[in-house]
Order: structure tokens, then sequence, then C-alpha cells
């Protein structure tokens, strides 16, 4: 990171800890807002508009989403109690939000993490929430590649005019 200006230090685990986890073990070198992403992922959206949308909603956890559909390879049926059929859609796409594992995160949250214990953010997520504090939706349209496989990473190298080693 020095040859790009930027100071990196490590918070290292004895055994893998999951996202969360391994946040808690940094916790030391966090004392201010930060960002947090996925190392197999490639993100496209701007980040300097997430912080900006995290810090302006005043959010402990703001997670970046993009739209991302599945088509069902059935028609869906729609019908009454009664079994009266009010609609056929063939083959439809079901969409939804999914979290691409980029988040911006203030040092209160941390506290949300059980210590020297594997933990997902979805946890944490889901304890902060439940607790009132405020967790915030980034939806981004920009690029989101998850290259956490050899077929993903071969098909982002490409993409990317790179090759692998």
């Amino acid at each position: 990171g020095s040859g790009h200006g930027v100071r990196i230090e490590y918070a290292a685990t004895p055994r893998p800890m999951e996202t969360a986890g391994q946040l808690y073990s940094a916790r030391a070198l966090l004392d201010s807002t930060f960002v947090c992403m996925y190392g197999d992922s490639v993100f496209g959206h701007s980040l300097r508009a997430m912080v900006a949308q995290h810090e302006r909603t005043r959010s402990v956890l703001t997670i970046a989403t993009r739209a991302h559909g599945v088509r069902l390879p059935y028609g869906v049926i729609s019908s009454t109690r009664a079994g009266r059929v009010r609609s056929w859609e063939e083959k439809p796409v079901i969409a939804s939000a999914v979290n691409i594992g980029c988040y911006v995160v203030e040092p209160r949250f941390l506290s949300l993490i059980p210590p020297r214990r594997a933990s997902g953010m979805d946890r944490a997520a889901r304890l902060a929430i439940s607790r009132g504090m405020r967790v915030g939706e980034y939806r981004t349209r920009g690029e989101f590649v998850d290259i956490g496989d050899a077929a993903s990473y071969e098909a982002a190298l490409r993409r990317h005019g790179g090759r692998a080693r």
C-alpha cells in the first residue's frame, strides 16, 4: 500500500473467524468510520458516494446492495383459497436487492460482534436492527463480480485485461 500512499495494518487470527469475527480482531485499529470489502469480489461503485450517504443517514452500518434476479424454471400460479387461478406467470424472474460484501462501518458496530468467535456480518447487522440502530442500504448499479471460484476469477481477469499467473 505504501506505493499508493496508503498505510496498511494487519490483524491476524489463529483461525478463520468469518467477516464480523475478523473485524472484531481488528477493533484496536478501527477508531473512526471505515470501509470493509470482501476480498473475493470486484466492485465498480463509488465508495465516496457510499460513505457520504452513510454519514448523511448517520447509520451504524451501511450495506452495499445490487439488484439480482433468478429465473424460476417453472410457471408460477397464483390462486384463491378456493382453488380458483388468478394468474399464471411463466418462468418469472424473481429479483431482490442482494448484499455484495461492501460495508461502511462505525466503530461502535464492533460491540455487537461476539469476541473470539466466528461470526458473520449478517448476525451483527440483525442484532443492530433489533436494537433499533440505523442500518442503511446503498443501492448500486455499479459492477459487482464474485471471484470466489477459479472460473469466476478467470472470467474477471479476461474482462479486465489481465491474466492468471
